[in-house]
C-alpha cells in the first residue's frame, strides 16, 4: 500500500500536544508544486461528477432491458397458448416448433446483451469497476483512521476523567457556585456546554474542518474591531494561569499534584466553565486536537496526493491528519512545543492556543462571570459587596489670544478657576465615579 509521506513516531510513544510563539525556526515555505497539487486534486475531484452521456446511455441501456423483456415476455405468452391448444388439436407440429424456435432466439439474444456475461452488462461492470477504483483501499485506509480516532478520544477520555481529591472538588463547587451567583445577579446568559469530539472519525474530521472556519470568521471578526473580547482575554491570558503542558504529562504518569485545583487552570475554567477539575484541561486539548487535524489534515491533501483517485486520496488525507494531531499532542506533552505546520516552521505553544481560544471565543456573559468567581474566590471577597472607586485628574492649557495682563485683571473679578501663566490660561480638572 501507498504511504503518505509522514515521519514515524518513536517507538513506546503515546498516540497524543500544542502551543504558539517564542522561540522561532527557520520559516518553511508554501510553494508553487504544493499548491499545483491542490489544484490537481480539485481537478481529479471534479472528473468524479458523472457526465449527462454516462446517465442517458444508462437510460437506453435500461430501456433496452425493457424493451427486449417485453418481446421475450410476449413470445413466451404466445407459446403458452398454443402449448394449451396442443393436446386437442392436430397438425400444430410447425407452429409449435416456430413459437419454440422464435423464444429460444429471443431468449438467446436476451442473454447475449444483459446476462451474467452478456456485451452490455460487461459494460456496465467495467464502467462502475473504473468509478470504484481504490475502493478496497479507501476502506482501508478508513478503517485505520477508526482504529487512531478511537485512540484520540480515549486519551481524552482517560485525561477528563482524572481522579481528584475531596479537595479539589470542593474548591470546583464553590466555584462553580460564585459564578452561577455572579450570572444571576447579573441577569447573564450561560452558554451551552463544550462540544465532544464526534464519536466516528468522518464526522470528527468535519467538526474540526467547521470548527476552523468558525475560527478564520472570529479572527476577520477580530481584525474589524473585536475590542472588548480581545481586551478580556489579554487580560485573562496575561493575569490568569494556564495547566503546563508537562504537569499534565505528570499527572498522567501518576504525578501532577495540585495541577487540578482552580487556581493552576483558571484559563481554561474561563473557557469552558466545567465543574470537574479534569473536564476543563481536557476540553482545552479536545479543541487543541481538532484545530491540529485540520491543519495536518490540510497537509495530507499534499502529502498523500500519489494516491491518485480523489477520495482515496481524502481518505489517506484524514488518516495522516489524525495520526499527525496525535503526535502533536505527544510532542506538546513531552516537549512543551510543536510545529505550527510543516509547511510553516514556526514553534507554536501551549499558551499560545489559549491565547487563541480565548480571543476567538469572544467575551460572553459566562466568561465574565468566571473570572469574577475566580478573582473572588482567590481573594476570599464578595464583589457584590464591595464598592469600586475610580477617579481621574487632568489639567488643561489654553493660549491667549489677548492680551494676558487685561486676562489677568479680570481674572480679579471673574472666577476662571483657573491661572494665568505668561501668555496661557492653564486649570485643573477632576472626576470621580464610585459604583457598587
Amino acid at each position: 500500500m501507498r504511504k503518505c509521506r509522514e515521519s514515524r513516531p518513536k517507538p513506546g510513544a503515546l498516540p497524543i500536544s500544542l502551543p504558539i510563539g517564542r522561540r522561532r525556526q527557520a520559516r518553511g515555505s508554501f510553494g508553487g508544486g504544493e499548491a499545483g497539487s491542490l489544484q490537481e486534486l480539485r481537478r481529479t475531484a471534479s472528473d468524479l461528477v458523472l457526465p449527462d452521456d454516462y446517465w442517458s446511455r444508462y437510460k437506453e441501456e435500461l430501456e433496452g432491458i425493457r424493451s427486449e423483456g417485453a418481446g421475450l415476455r410476449e413470445a413466451a405468452q404466445s407459446m403458452a397458448v398454443s402449448l394449451d391448444a396442443a393436446p386437442g388439436s392436430s397438425g400444430m407440429d410447425g407452429a409449435l416448433r416456430g413459437s419454440a424456435d422464435r423464444l429460444q432466439s429471443l431468449l438467446a439474444g436476451f442473454a447475449d446483451k444483459y446476462g451474467g456475461s452478456g456485451s452490455v452488462t460487461a459494460g456496465r461492470r467495467e464502467a462502475l469497476k473504473s468509478q470504484r477504483s481504490g475502493e478496497e483501499e479507501r476502506r482501508s485506509l478508513e478503517n485505520q483512521s477508526r482504529t487512531a480516532w478511537s485512540g484520540a478520544t480515549a486519551f481524552l477520555a482517560t485525561l477528563a476523567g482524572m481522579r481528584s481529591s475531596p479537595e479539589e472538588k470542593q474548591a470546583f463547587e464553590r466555584l462553580d457556585w460564585l459564578y452561577h451567583r455572579n450570572l444571576t445577579w447579573n441577569e447573564g446568559q450561560e452558554e451551552a456546554a463544550p462540544a465532544r469530539l464526534p464519536s466516528d472519525a468522518s464526522e470528527g474530521r468535519k467538526a474540526a474542518f467547521a470548527s476552523a472556519d468558525g475560527w478564520l470568521d472570529a479572527l476577520g471578526d477580530g481584525v474589524t474591531g473585536m475590542r472588548d473580547a480581545v481586551y478580556f482575554a489579554e487580560y485573562s491570558y496575561s493575569r490568569f494561569s494556564t495547566a503546563e503542558p508537562s504537569e499534565v504529562r505528570s499527572m498522567l504518569d501518576g504525578g501532577g499534584e495540585g495541577l487540578l485545583m482552580p487556581g493552576e487552570q483558571e484559563n481554561e475554567y474561563v473557557l469552558y466553565g466545567l465543574r470537574n477539575p479534569a473536564a476543563n484541561i481536557a476540553a482545552a486539548y479536545g479543541e487543541l486536537f481538532a484545530l491540529r487535524l485540520a491543519i495536518r489534515t490540510m497537509e495530507g491533501l499534499i502529502e498523500c496526493r500519489s494516491y491518485g483517485h480523489p477520495l482515496v486520496v481524502l481518505a489517506a488525507a484524514a488518516l495522516y491528519g489524525i495520526t499527525e494531531a496525535l503526535k502533536d499532542i505527544q510532542g506538546l506533552l513531552d516537549r512543551g512545543v510543536i510545529t505550527l505546520s510543516k509547511y510553516a516552521k514556526i514553534d507554536t505553544f501551549y499558551k499560545d492556543y489559549i491565547r487563541l481560544f480565548l480571543l476567538l471565543h469572544g467575551s460572553s456573559d459566562g466568561q465574565t462571570a468566571r473570572r469574577i468567581a475566580l478573582i473572588e474566590a482567590a481573594l476570599d471577597v464578595d464583589l457584590q459587596e464591595a464598592y469600586t472607586y475610580a477617579g481621574a485628574r487632568g489639567v488643561a492649557s489654553v493660549r491667549l489670544w489677548f492680551l494676558p495682563g487685561a486676562a489677568k485683571l479680570a481674572g480679579k473679578s471673574v472666577s476662571w478657576q483657573g491661572t494665568v501663566k505668561g501668555n496661557r490660561y492653564e486649570t485643573a480638572f477632576s472626576a470621580d465615579s464610585a459604583y457598587q
